[in-house]
């Protein structure tokens, strides 16, 4: 009884109880194999390939492995397309299902994620994870075979990156709880990360500014604020500084470093600008720093090219 054991003995027995349910998994997944390879054979229009893989799982595979494991009809060509491409495809991932070295969802992943390769390009994928696959967390095998995929063709990644980007689309459906999920698929990734940044710098302004509520709650509450235009501001956080804006420069207040014009002060007096620091169209000074003083006489009729020639 599993009351009896330690928390080693507990933790050898769950570790077990998975290795058997992969042997499980794994004659079942052979089982329906050969349904979808018989099949298969007896059926003119879909025939079999020459190591006796079915060339396509058809609709009477999908309905005898649907009346046997009450599946519907999609979800049992579904699982005879696993079941085929571990028999044949990907025949290394099946054996280490069987052995138990790896789950039921490693398998998949593996076999889901190379379905875009190539048959050699797959094997390929399938010898550069399954050592580790089964000593890694879902997430982490998720990035190694998306790595491994783009780099054993990545001119083909690129096609197909393209290709699901002119396929992008926004989602809307219901949830359970009365609530709705609203989501985008197939965005350009710098574009996607981009937005996520903005919408998660706004909700921690949110946050700070004292609102109530988690991080991931003011991220939906901006997010849907700036699609409806309704995002009400954002007041500035406890002991934030006040904003300081600019003066407005009116026509009897230039800015700092605007100078006067028609006289040809710069306001900073900076020899570099053809001008002398006083900038009073003196001959000495090359005329005025904004083309208004010519030379020799500093009284602002001379050529403005020679004044612009400094600037």
């Amino acid at each position: 009884e599993a009351g009896d054991l330690d928390e080693f003995g507990l933790t050898g027995v769950a570790a077990a109880g998975r290795r058997l349910a992969s042997w499980a998994q794994a004659a079942e997944l052979s089982a329906v194999a050969q349904v979808a390879a018989r099949t298969a054979a007896a059926d003119k229009n879909t025939g079999i390939r020459g190591d006796g893989r079915p060339a396509r799982v058809n609709r009477d595979a999908a309905g005898q492995v649907g009346l046997a494991l009450a599946m519907s009809d999609g979800a049992a060509a579904g699982w005879a397309d696993l079941a085929v491409a571990l028999a044949w495809r990907l025949p290394a991932t099946g054996q280490a299902l069987r052995a138990g070295r790896i789950d039921l969802y490693r398998a998949r992943r593996i076999a889901e994620a190379t379905s875009v390769l190539s048959e050699a390009d797959a094997r390929l994928v399938e010898a550069r994870v399954l050592a580790e696959a089964g000593e890694q967390t879902a997430a982490q095998l998720r990035e190694r075979l998306r790595r491994a995929v783009i780099a054993v063709d990545p001119a083909a990644a690129e096609r197909r990156r393209a290709d699901a980007e002119r396929q992008a689309g926004v989602h809307l459906y219901p949830d359970e709880n009365g609530t709705a999920t609203l989501s985008g698929s197939g965005l350009p990734a710098v574009l996607a990360a981009a937005a996520m940044a903005k919408i998660t710098a706004m909700a921690r302004a949110r946050k700070a500014a004292g609102l109530g509520g988690g991080l991931d709650l003011h991220r939906a509450q901006v997010m849907l604020g700036l699609l409806l235009d309704t995002l009400p501001p954002i007041p500035p956080a406890e002991g934030a500084p006040p904003d300081q804006p600019p003066s407005d420069p009116g026509p009897g207040n230039p800015g700092p470093g605007t100078g006067n014009p028609g006289t040809g002060d710069t306001g900073d007096g900076d020899p570099r600008d053809g001008g002398r620091a006083d900038g009073d169209g003196d001959s000495r000074d090359g005329g005025s720093a904004l083309g208004s003083g010519g030379p020799g006489d500093g009284d602002g009729n001379g050529p403005a090219e020679i004044g612009r020639a400094h600037v």
